[in-house]
């Protein structure tokens, strides 16, 4: 798909927030979703837990934004790559408050 839009999407802000410890033989799971989508950039959102165990252990979200593959100048982001994660898009509560901050 990248090949077919000629964009990157490079990170420009990453945070996470860890809310329980995790041991080292614990099996996780990992839940990613778009939580936002911009005109040049979109939100991923991700939420760890125990497999199993619905308690989220850390959260953390990263900001991608859509940049040219020759030269790094952003560009807005394809209504293609939109219409393509239009299904993985949620907004949760706990972002929610995260804007809020």
């Amino acid at each position: 798909m990248f090949d077919e839009l000629d964009i990157w999407l490079p990170r420009a802000h990453l945070e996470c927030d860890f809310r329980r410890a995790a041991k080292l033989d614990d099996m996780l799971e990992v839940c990613v979703y778009v939580g936002r989508v911009g005109g040049k950039s979109l939100r991923l959102n991700f939420e760890v837990r125990r497999k199993g165990d619905a308690e989220i252990i850390a959260e953390a979200h990263f900001v991608l934004v859509a940049v040219r593959r020759d030269t790094f100048e952003t560009v807005p982001l394809p209504e293609e790559l939109k219409n393509r994660l239009a299904p993985y898009t949620s907004t949760t509560s706990a972002e929610a408050g995260l804007q809020a901050r």
